[in-house]
């Protein structure tokens, strides 16, 4: 699979996250592009079968950086779009008090929500 990971982060906690998932995807044969989330970043999701997007959580919500980049994806076919995950870094917590690292990037990939990407 071909998988995109785009990130925004603070503290350098999110870019951590980001680090410890993409290193799980490519153990598992898949192609991982990462990007961090700025006022100028182009993203074109042509090609990707899954796209990730990972942030702090700000105010119980996505900070507004990565609300405007996800308008800007330029999505012209809804149908064509690769499968969306979300990793907000407020579980990250929980990840780093498990005693194996490994198993705790499996087990958080795993609980978190994958759907079809469906933007308004």
């Amino acid at each position: 699979m071909k998988i995109l990971l785009l990130y925004f982060t603070g503290t350098y906690n999110t870019l951590y996250l980001t680090t410890l998932i993409k290193n799980h995807l490519l153990v598992e044969n898949n192609k991982v592009d990462v990007a961090i989330i700025s006022d100028k970043l182009k993203v074109k999701t042509d090609g990707y079968d899954m796209i990730g997007i990972g942030y702090p959580i700000h105010a119980f919500n996505a900070p507004k950086i990565v609300e405007k980049t996800i308008k800007r994806l330029n999505i012209k076919d809804i149908t064509s779009l690769p499968s969306l995950f979300i990793y907000p870094n407020f579980l990250f917590s929980e990840i780093l008090a498990k005693p194996s690292l490994k198993d705790s990037i499996s087990s958080y990939l795993n609980s978190i929500t994958s759907f079809p990407s469906l933007f308004p």
